[in-house]
């Protein structure tokens, strides 16, 4: 019977000891949620945007509250993302929001990918280029066209990000002003071949990446994959090879792949030219 009882406390120190754990977990969430800083987007005549809010959602990850008002009295009004970048690496939270007239909404901005997540453990600048616009009146000029920063940790304790080289990685290039590596070959649920490319611009001006003369296995093949980023800025891209154009090729395992990087100004001007052959080896 002691024993019973014995085990019986044990179990409810336990307990005790868990809920604690878990409640003073959840009040420190809590109290970063609280901590947050509100940021104004915009607020003038015909809208206000803020952000107000930053949480870990479980599924999602890291999350942005956004605040939206339409003080028009007959426009509706679209809210959505032009641009995102976290730490300096380009990132799509898919963001769009129809806000109708006199209306108010808050809601959340999402940046899901498992392979950033990985990568960037920790949102220390979050940049956006947020834009509200006539939902019915695509010709109207923007309400609001701005890029803000979020520093969730404090302007101070912001870091650009550095890409952590592999063993594994290939260096297509890596010069003064841009990196090209390939850092991989995701498996494609699909079939296909998927090929990881990270893309850094150090120059101050826009480039556009893309290939040329690809050829799978010495058969010619093309990908229609291209580019474009912001000067100082970096991104993960993928170039996809489908199964299907791997069936019309009668190409049943990857051997090699020929390509031609081509790195280009945006405006095509020709002030900034880049090309060179390589070979990969999945």
């Amino acid at each position: 019977m002691k024993k019973s009882i014995a085990v019986l406390l044990a179990v409810l120190v336990l307990l005790s000891v868990f809920a604690c754990g878990k409640a003073a977990k959840e009040e420190a969430g809590q109290a970063s949620t609280d901590a947050f800083e509100t940021v104004v987007i915009a607020d003038n005549n015909q809208c206000v945007v803020k952000i107000v809010g930053m949480e870990r959602d479980p599924y999602f990850g890291n999350t942005l509250n956004v605040y939206m008002e339409n003080k028009s009295l007959t426009k509706t009004y679209d809210f959505s993302v032009m641009e995102a970048y976290v730490n300096g690496v380009a990132w799509s939270p898919f963001y769009i929001k129809e806000v109708g007239p006199r209306k108010n909404e808050t809601e959340k901005m999402q940046f899901v990918s498992e392979s950033l997540d990985e990568r960037i453990p920790e949102f220390t600048d979050i940049e956006l280029i947020f834009r509200v616009s006539d939902s019915n009146d695509s010709k109207a000029e923007d309400v609001v066209h701005e890029t803000v920063h979020v520093y969730p940790l404090g302007k101070d304790k912001a870091k650009p990000y550095v890409h952590e080289a592999k063993s594994s990685d290939f260096v297509m290039e890596d010069n003064k002003d841009f990196s090209a590596i390939v850092t991989g070959y995701p498996t494609d649920e699909a079939g296909g071949l998927i090929t990881e490319l990270f893309l850094a611009n150090k120059t101050d001006a826009k480039l556009i990446f893309w290939i040329a003369n690809v050829t799978v296995n010495g058969k010619e093949i093309d990908p229609f994959w291209a580019q474009g980023l912001n000067e100082g800025k970096m991104v993960y891209s993928k170039i996809y090879f489908t199964q299907s154009d791997f069936d019309k090729l009668g190409i049943k395992e990857v051997e090699s792949i020929r390509l031609t990087l081509c790195v280009m100004d945006y405006d095509m001007t020709g002030s900034f030219v880049y090309e060179k052959d390589f070979t990969l080896t999945p």
